[in-house]
């Protein structure tokens, strides 16, 4: 049986990281992308949450926004897998608790930036705080 792991910044990154700290990297996203990729986490968590494909879903999700990131988030989310994998843990990087305080912060400060797509970078910190 392995353990169910959720990935955090101290995980991933060797070091916690602070709610000040995610205010300030989501402060020139648009609230309504952060949220349109929120609520697809969310709808793939919740009708997926008692499902064979847990480990399936939480790949295919990382993959939609990691991917846009570039290489060496991709390759540090592999390594990170692959650490916690080899210790019998079950790596989960989405989580619908943490999901939904992630909405918390993101209506808590909510800007009126007009909706688009994230760039690479702004998917690069939105991976990042996905570990917080």
């Amino acid at each position: 049986m392995n353990l169910l792991v959720l990935v955090d910044s101290k995980e991933f990154y060797g070091v916690d990281r602070s709610i000040d700290d995610a205010l300030a990297l989501i402060a020139d996203i648009p609230s309504v992308t952060l949220v349109n990729y929120l609520s697809g986490f969310q709808v793939n968590l919740y009708l997926n949450e008692n499902s064979d494909q847990t480990t399936d879903i939480q790949i295919h999700l990382l993959n939609n926004l990691v991917v846009k990131a570039g290489q060496e988030t991709v390759d540090k989310c592999k390594e990170v897998y692959a650490r916690l994998q080899s210790n019998n843990h079950k790596p989960v990087f989405f989580y619908s608790h943490s999901n939904l305080h992630f909405y918390d912060l993101v209506f808590t400060n909510y800007n009126n930036l007009p909706l688009r797509d994230l760039t690479d970078v702004e998917a690069k910190i939105f991976s990042m705080l996905i570990c917080y």
